[in-house]
């Protein structure tokens, strides 16, 4: 009997023996720590799902600023909102990018490979993690850093009070400069991935943001800030890789106009496409303007913004005032100026840019995929409460305007935003020459043949004499 329960004991070792190790393995079905971590193409497909985090253009995000009216009243805008007792972006999913990338940047040392390789992707997710924390300071200002795999155990962490803002930003720069200096060049980076001068526009962009911020709130250290945006916005424009971009073949000539119906005159006015096109154009990736585009492609991904935008928001009247005349100065100092009877009227002698983005009598439109030989202007929607109808990212295409059948590229950085930044910068710092307006701001203005701005003309222009006589 004994030998019996010998035998039943030792088969029972053995079952349990064998349970266990089929019950260790790593499940063959999921994605586990175990199995994840071996690649560096790993690496790439986990920073892959942050690029849907990446800021593009919508239809109503102008709908809180000065530039647009929507149909119903922004409370914000108005004055009239009540502070709420919490306005939100403290919830889990407002912080889970962030999580998620520190939750790489603590187990991606796994990856046995090429270090360039590896440091490519680590720079990819050390952007995002900047860009994150970047949107979050300009919401609240002092924000918790955590740059930790965050776990329920982490109570110091959890409780941990709201951290200096200028802390979180010098970290957000490290982040950037990180990127900016393992990221790829373009001519090696895939189409529409990082790289590294798009990590020096985000880099510009923070350095300004906080500078000025710092500087208007009589903060020491705003300078340090400034520099840095100056430099690495300098370090994009010497790459001799972007330009604004100029042909001189598209233009679209329409004659006839009536432009003043108190005295009868008619005129021939240019309509300069190129400006527009950009907006509508099916491929960015060769445009020398764009530094980081965002790709849609047909059948795979779109969007709605050509549709977005088209009713129940104009553009609002300071806005249009804001674009100068074609002799470079502002409505109320130019003799160019032809008043506001009509649209036609007020879109005369004005920088063309102004004609490119809102529906008028020099608009090429297209009727059934063809261009109309007469006069036609297309129908104000009822719904724009301005009568000024944003036509930026209309397309002329009717299937591109379809709802979510968009598959015109999107700047996700744009090279006028580095000139843009750089001036800027070297102007708040106090050192801005001709030589630099020449390079970032009338690389702008030439865009479109309005005349150079003077260097001496920067500080005494008056947008509004009567208010500000001297």
């Amino acid at each position: 009997m004994k030998k019996f329960q010998f035998v039943y004991i030792a088969i029972l070792g053995l079952l349990v023996g064998a349970c266990n190790k089929v019950l260790d393995k790593t499940p063959q079905d999921a994605i586990t720590d175990l199995n994840f971590w071996t690649s560096v193409d790993n690496l790439k497909l986990y920073a892959n799902n942050f690029y849907t985090t990446l800021y593009v253009p919508n239809g109503t995000v102008d709908g809180i600023s000065d530039n647009t009216v929507p149909n119903t009243p922004n409370s914000w805008l108005y004055g009239d909102a009540i502070v709420p007792a919490s306005g939100g972006g403290w919830s889990s999913g407002d912080w889970e990018n962030i999580r998620n990338a520190n939750y790489f940047l603590t187990h991606y040392q796994q990856v046995v490979d090429n270090p360039t390789t590896i440091n490519q992707y680590v720079g990819e997710i050390k952007f995002f993690r900047a860009y994150e924390y970047f949107n979050k300071v300009k919401t609240f200002g002092d924000v918790p850093w955590i740059n930790i795999d965050l776990n329920v155990n982490d109570s110091a962490y959890l409780y941990e009070k709201r951290t200096p803002r200028q802390t979180v930003i010098d970290s957000v720069i490290a982040d950037l400069n990180f990127a900016a200096t393992n990221l790829p060049d373009p001519s090696t980076a895939e189409k529409g991935r990082l790289h590294k001068y798009a990590a020096l526009q985000m880099l510009a962009r923070v350095n300004l943001y906080q500078g000025t911020w710092m500087k208007y709130r009589n903060v020491s250290g705003w300078q340090i800030y400034l520099t840095n945006a100056a430099a690495a916005s300098s370090q994009i424009m010497q790459s001799g890789l972007y330009s604004i971009p100029k042909p001189t073949a598209l233009y679209y000539f329409r004659t006839g106009y009536l432009v003043d119906a108190k005295t009868g005159t008619y005129a021939t006015m240019d309509y300069p496409l190129y400006y527009r096109e950009q907006f509508i154009t099916e491929d960015l990736t060769t445009n020398k303007e764009c530094v980081l585009p965002k790709i849609y492609i047909v059948n795979v991904l779109a969007h709605n913004l050509s549709r977005n935008g088209q009713s129940g928001m104009g553009a609002s009247k300071d806005l249009i005032e804001d674009f100068l005349c074609d002799d470079g100065l502002p409505i109320r100092l130019s003799s160019r100026y032809k008043g506001d009877d009509s649209s036609t009227v007020e879109f005369q002698n004005r920088d063309p840019r102004l004609r490119n983005i809102m529906d008028n009598r020099f608009l090429p439109n297209y009727l059934n995929g063809t261009l109309p030989t007469s006069d036609y202007l297309s129908p104000i929607s009822s719904t724009v409460p301005t009568g000024y109808q944003i036509y930026k990212y209309k397309s002329p295409i009717p299937l591109q305007n379809e709802a979510n059948q968009c598959t015109y590229d999107m700047f996700i950085f744009r090279y006028a935003e580095v000139l843009l930044i750089n001036a800027e910068a070297l102007a708040e710092l106090g050192t801005i020459t001709q030589a630099d307006i020449d390079n970032t701001i009338n690389q702008l203005r030439a865009r479109l043949d309005e005349p150079s701005l003077p260097g001496g003309q920067m500080g005494r222009l008056t947008m509004n004499p009567p208010a500000d006589p001297n």
